[in-house]
């Protein structure tokens, strides 16, 4: 968001996951926070959910494609950002030059989609390292603790930019 913002965005969509789990509610709470920091109003008209699928991230797009003005679009799936990527292609926009578009998670295909996809990166081995450490607790009745992991924006050709920027997740 962070990156979206420096670009000169204002009115960035957030396409989400399912709104009962943990890590959408998380990655909206991420998005909020954002935008607070850069003293720009949350408009809810914005804020999308669907499923963490490329069928999803397709059909959530075509609908914002039939809202006002779209410059900016943040995916909390890679999987949703491909989708969205398609549709906004079918609908003749050149993304990152008419539209900015991020994604979450840096799987392979983010790097290989056309064009390539601007995506926060995650490691992957310590969230699921700590994860299993939080089952383990739970089942003996310890009480969780939230962690926050490094996160990294890998700067590809959906967005304008040239750098890799490091960060914070909370988990």
């Amino acid at each position: 968001m962070e990156h979206l913002v420096s670009l000169g965005h204002r009115m960035i969509h957030f396409v989400n996951g399912p709104q009962h789990l943990a890590v959408s509610r998380q990655r909206l709470e991420g998005y909020l926070k954002a935008l607070q920091k850069a003293h720009i109003v949350c408009d809810p008209t914005l804020i999308h959910n669907g499923e963490f699928t490329e069928e999803s991230g397709y059909a959530i797009t075509k609908t914002i494609l039939r809202s006002d003005k779209v410059e900016a679009i943040f995916y909390a799936s890679d999987t949703m950002a491909i989708g969205g990527i398609r549709a906004l292609k079918e609908a003749g926009f050149k993304v990152g030059r008419d539209v900015s578009v991020v994604g979450f998670d840096n799987i392979p295909p983010a790097s290989v989609v056309s064009p390539p996809l601007t995506t926060v990166a995650q490691p992957i081995a310590l969230v699921g390292t700590w994860a299993a450490r939080l089952l383990i607790d739970l089942i003996e009745g310890n009480k969780p603790v939230p962690k926050s992991f490094p996160v990294e924006l890998k700067l590809r050709k959906s967005t304008r930019g040239g750098v890799t920027v490091a960060g914070d997740q909370e988990f």
